[in-house]
């Protein structure tokens, strides 16, 4: 073979790799930068250890704060029934957003923060919408908005746990009661 052939298909497969390597680097730099910011750790806190619950939006407005980026590496079901992670790159804008929970334990709780939404899901939070929302337990006054349109996920993480609680809860009441 020649050798200035040879020499094309090397700098052509050498380019696609550092190509390849720029785009991972890229996605590497983006996760990070997220994960540094206040709405990145509420985010991993929420994901990692809050619970469902349900909730009613009583007022929500802008803050006026410029919008942060989000990034990850999320795990999807593809059509063929298996995971694939897939990059994630979205907007959200911070919204100040107060919230009439509903926790497990019954209960009613009022609470109020600075939550940075999805740009796109913005025009979700109207006065009197009802959707899930991810909860401290032991603080039910933190929340945070992973998404608007929750209920159309089947099950993750966050659903099991969820579940878990409250068949916790509904045995513990079931004891205490005697029905056990």
């Amino acid at each position: 073979m020649p050798t200035f052939l040879v020499l094309t298909w090397v700098l052509f497969f050498g380019g696609l790799g550092a190509l390849l390597f720029s785009s991972i680097m890229r996605q590497r730099n983006a996760i990070d930068a997220w994960s540094r910011t206040p709405a990145g750790k509420r985010h991993k806190e929420a994901m990692e250890s809050w619970l469902l619950c349900k909730a009613r939006v009583e007022r929500a407005e802008p803050t006026g704060e410029p919008p942060v980026m989000q990034a990850e590496t999320v795990h999807r079901r593809g059509n063929d029934g298996r995971l694939r992670n897939v990059f994630v790159h979205q907007e959200r804008r911070p919204m100040r957003v107060q919230v009439r929970l509903l926790p497990i334990g019954g209960g009613e709780v009022v609470a109020e923060d600075v939550v940075a939404i999805i740009s796109a899901e913005t025009g979700d939070l109207t006065p009197g919408r009802i959707f899930s929302v991810l909860y401290d337990p032991r603080d039910p006054q933190r929340f945070w908005i992973d998404t608007t349109r929750r209920d159309e996920t089947l099950i993750d993480a966050v659903t099991m746990r969820t579940r878990a609680a409250e068949e916790n809860l509904r045995a513990a009441q079931a004891f205490s009661n005697g029905q056990g």
